[in-house]
């Protein structure tokens, strides 16, 4: 995909959004990537992608980043939550996101 075709689709995204009447302040970032939470337990796949490759880059193994949170994934947070005494239960949280740096 060439920077034009990404600017493009940069372009089409912020139009369809300002049109459904969406505002940057329901908008947070997470390093380079933005989400935008749909409900507690339904984060955006760029999120759970973003959450694996922090994971697996702290020595955890959270199977492929794909962004799809499959029982690898949910182990591998299970790890980071046990070794950071956190609530275990494999999830991707607030709390999850503010100790891997990510909020």
């Amino acid at each position: 995909m060439t920077a034009k075709q990404i600017s493009r689709r940069w372009f089409v995204c912020l139009v369809v959004g300002s049109v459904a009447g969406l505002t940057l302040p329901n908008i947070s970032t997470a390093g380079d990537y933005r989400y935008q939470r749909e409900s507690r337990n339904d984060w955006p796949r760029n999120l759970v992608r973003v959450v694996q490759l922090k994971l697996k880059e702290l020595g955890y193994e959270p199977g492929p980043a794909d962004g799809m949170s499959g029982p690898k994934t949910r182990y591998g947070i299970k790890q980071f939550q046990s070794a950071n005494n956190m609530t275990v239960n494999g999830q991707i949280s607030d709390e999850l996101l503010k100790e891997l740096g990510l909020e």
